[in-house]
């Protein structure tokens, strides 16, 4: 069996992970942009991931919306002509920051009507897509857990972590990572660290800054603000903003106490699998497939915008750890989520 991956492997190991997964059964796997839209191979299965990371090479994202949606569509049909089945990952509902009439949707739409199975990683997102889509009765979807990121990982001490990060090794470390998006609350983030009333609480945050494209006054006030962030020392605060490489994943991870996301909307995060991945007891808006995610790990939500909430449940992991009320033992989260349980789960179906 060929299977071919739309996407090719990046800074975040959930592709490189599924293509050994896949790899390890013996199937020939072959992945990226290019294969979709330039390669003559007739794949078993194409397995498509983020539709609207399909248009951005060169010279494809030149074109007009309505020439990249026709290419698209010829080549779905191409696979489709040869009897491929086409799965889809549902790692969003609709494309973040994008109006109801954007092209990115229009995409989303015409990959969901030519999509033969639909794999999510949790049973509220088959809902929350046959809300938002017509979905015909015979397409099949299938639960497949989002898995590790044992790829990337190491065993580091938070000792030896937080000295190469210059942390004071008796802080509490509540870390914000991933790419700095506005739907991804910063701000509420700011809000409520600094309204935590925990004597040694400290701030680290980590990942690239996506600026606004549509204000170049902004946009240059954030990069100065950015910039001051990184290049001064704070007794609470750290910022790395920039893009984070694979190897030092480990170093950031292990250095924190505890995770905290704040997404205003989504569906799923590798941030909250990275966290059980590491360790890390994690806090979490109640969104989506999050709760789900951490099934079997150490987790506090909140309702999403409720700085008062989320107080509460950083504040309850904090009192819990001091106590030594739980175990931090990922032995069943690692088991249940792992990529060949995923892989196997796709095959079943198909």
């Amino acid at each position: 069996m060929i299977i071919q991956i739309s996407e090719c492997p990046g800074s975040n190991s959930y592709i490189l992970s599924l293509i050994e997964a896949y790899k390890k059964l013996g199937l020939t796997t072959f992945c990226g942009k290019h294969n979709f839209f330039c390669s003559n191979i007739v794949p078993d299965l194409l397995h498509i991931h983020w539709p609207e990371m399909l248009i951005e090479w060169f010279p494809f994202a030149e074109k007009e919306p309505e020439e990249k949606l026709k290419e698209i569509k010829s080549r779905l049909d191409f696979f489709k002509q040869n009897n491929t089945k086409i799965i889809l990952t549902i790692h969003n509902i609709r494309p973040h920051d994008k109006s109801k009439d954007s092209f990115e949707l229009n995409l989303y739409k015409t990959i969901i009507k030519k999509t033969d199975i639909f794999v999510h990683h949790c049973p509220r997102s088959i809902d929350l897509l046959k809300s938002n889509y017509y979905i015909p009765k015979d397409k099949k979807h299938v639960v497949a857990n989002h898995g590790d990121y044992l790829h990337d990982y190491e065993n580091l001490s938070k000792y030896s972590a937080r000295e190469k990060l210059n942390i004071d090794s008796d802080k509490f470390v509540i870390l914000n990572f991933g790419q700095q998006r506005l739907y991804k609350g910063e701000d509420f983030i700011q809000e409520t660290f600094d309204q935590l009333k925990i004597n040694e609480k400290f701030l680290l945050t980590a990942g690239n800054y996506q600026y606004p494209s549509n204000s170049y006054s902004k946009t240059t006030f954030l990069k100065l603000k950015n910039k001051i962030r990184e290049r001064q020392k704070f007794s609470s605060k750290k910022f790395i903003i920039r893009p984070i490489k694979q190897k030092e994943l480990p170093i950031i991870f292990s250095s924190a106490d505890l995770v905290f996301v704040a997404h205003k909307s989504g569906l799923t995060s590798g941030i909250l699998n990275m966290a059980a991945t590491y360790s890390k007891p994690i806090v979490f808006p109640d969104i989506g497939c999050f709760e789900y995610q951490m099934k079997d790990w150490v987790y506090k939500k909140y309702n999403p915008e409720s700085i008062g909430e989320a107080i509460k449940s950083i504040t309850s992991i904090y009192k819990e750890m001091h106590s030594g009320s739980f175990k931090l033992d990922n032995t069943k989260w690692i088991m249940n989520n792992s990529w060949e349980n995923h892989v196997n789960k796709i095959l079943e179906v198909i």
